[in-house]
């Protein structure tokens, strides 16, 4: 392994462990049961893949320079996150107007969990693919971190496809 590759699993580590929107939707929907935890951190890892390729393809470089783009696709992950959080106090006031706390309850691991249902783990692969996807961030986080660690001589493409690949598995790690 080279000098830079090792250097990248070090930022790659550090930037998939600070917590943020995914790591909040997988711990939410981990605390509802594991399947649905670990179907969110796929999805996550999913929404990652669409990002990877983006910046390998150039993509990206679309929406740093196409503000209305980007615009849109800040508007649409924060809406995400909006429906998200209105739907964790739909299901708690619901939780509290049916008289149940977790005592009440003790069959419903999601009620436990005091935020939406996690009907299945198709809703939860959505949720977590859909929250990372529609993050305006990391398609910029992209373009800019990968090409810092492409050795200068060497074709881009595949050194950066290796580059996305550390990035999904430390996610799903």
């Amino acid at each position: 392994m080279d000098a830079q590759l090792i250097a990248f699993i070090g930022v790659a580590a550090g930037m998939v462990a600070l917590p943020g929107a995914d790591f909040t939707v997988v711990v939410r929907n981990a605390l509802a049961s594991r399947a649905a935890g670990v179907a969110t951190a796929l999805g996550v890892a999913g929404g990652l893949l669409v990002h990877t390729a983006l910046a390998v393809a150039g993509l990206a470089a679309v929406l740093v320079t196409v503000p209305a783009l980007f615009r849109t696709v800040q508007l649409l992950g924060g809406a995400y996150v909006l429906y998200l959080g209105i739907s964790a106090l739909h299901a708690a006031r619901r939780r509290t107007t049916d008289g149940g706390g977790p005592e009440a309850d003790q069959g419903s691991d999601t009620r436990r969990a005091g935020g939406p249902s996690v009907t299945g783990t198709g809703r939860a692969l959505r949720q977590g693919f859909l929250t990372n996807a529609l993050n305006p961030k990391a398609p910029v986080l992209f373009l800019s971190l990968l090409p810092q660690f492409v050795p200068d001589g060497q074709p881009p493409v595949p050194r950066t496809l290796l580059l996305a690949t550390v990035v999904v598995l430390l996610a799903l790690i």
